[in-house]
């Protein structure tokens, strides 16, 4: 909002609108670099439920199953369903730190 009509953005003269321009370019980097950021840090997210979620079915692989009741392809589902639904809840806490070393290291500048 312009509040005063000497503003030095507004005013002309040799390198104001220059500096405009920097300043726009300057801002748009900023929100292009968020807005990447954010996109890294939901991929690596991604990757660490996916990893829960291997970790997760191969534990579950070693359990004894039941004895007396054949597993119908509904209880596998719902097992599988559930090994996911964790894995994703367990990733958006970054309690385990996956997700946050993948960010730290695919950010960094060398």
């Amino acid at each position: 909002m312009i509040q005063n009509i000497q503003d030095p953005y507004i005013s002309s003269g040799p390198g104001k609108l220059e500096s405009l321009k920097q300043r726009v370019q300057h801002r748009e980097i900023q929100g292009n670099k968020q807005e990447k950021d954010e996109k890294l840090m939901e991929a690596c997210e991604g990757f660490e439920a996916l990893f829960l979620q291997k970790i997760l079915e191969s534990m579950r692989d070693t359990l004894p199953g039941n004895a007396l009741f054949e597993e119908s392809h509904g209880m596998q589902m719902y097992k599988s369903m559930y090994d996911q639904y964790l894995a994703e809840d367990l990733s958006k806490s970054h309690k385990l730190g996956v997700s946050d070393f993948l960010y730290k290291e695919l950010t960094k500048k060398s």
